[in-house]
């Protein structure tokens, strides 16, 4: 249940063509699934499911650092195309769904009910979406802090359990959230801002010791 992310809005004039870039979410992903929804909320279980496809042969990399570029070609017949391909990839192969008009689109008569679900739900859906980006965040910054610790040599050891102890507690914390369980996005700030008071000083000392030692 993640957050769409749209390529093509209402009201685009069409034919039209518009790419995004996604990273991957894991060390060492190879592949990634691209989800095609149609519809008028912020959230992806709240709109129409079209397809799906399996974009494969992603090479091992850290979390982050390889970017799969996705298209989208929607022509005046309703087709609807979806590529996606690893620009930066020598052997670049691009892999694509093909959707039409009469594949389990939305009607007009659907569209018009989405978009007054949307306008009927606008504040809570804005809700959910703020928490769900602040738990990303989150979820990013102690990915970040365990690279920094697995890369430090001059972090006293005392100084480097202090920090990891937290980020694994802040790590089960997040696992013990539940799926369906709704928190706050102030609740995943007040934890990113526990973390940052804690890594901040650490952090500053690891790059100033690094920075003595280079002289």
């Amino acid at each position: 249940d993640g957050i769409m992310s749209v390529l093509i809005p209402r009201g685009t004039t069409i034919p039209t063509k518009r790419s995004g870039d996604y990273v991957t979410l894991q060390d060492n992903q190879s592949y990634m699934t691209i989800d095609i929804y149609e519809g008028e909320r912020s959230l992806v279980k709240d709109n129409h499911f079209l397809g799906e496809f399996v974009f494969t042969n992603i090479p091992p990399a850290p979390k982050g650092s390889v970017s799969i570029t996705v298209t989208v070609r929607l022509d005046a017949n309703g087709l609807l195309e979806v590529t996606a391909e690893n620009k930066a990839a020598k052997n670049n192969k691009k892999q694509t769904i093909t959707i039409t008009s009469e594949t389990g689109r939305l009607s007009q008569e659907d569209i018009t009910r989405m978009i007054e679900e949307a306008e009927l739900y606008a504040e809570e859906d804005k809700r959910v979406s703020e928490a769900m980006v602040a738990k990303n965040k989150l979820e990013s910054f102690v990915y970040n802090l365990s690279t920094s610790l697995d890369e430090a040599t001059t972090l006293s050891k005392e100084d480097e359990k202090e920090l990891r102890d937290t980020m694994d507690e802040t790590m089960k914390w997040l696992d013990s959230v539940k799926g369906g369980e709704q928190l706050e996005k102030e609740t995943y700030d007040s934890k990113y801002q526990e973390l940052e008071m804690l890594s901040r000083p650490l952090l500053r000392k690891l790059y100033n010791n690094n920075e003595d030692d280079e002289l």
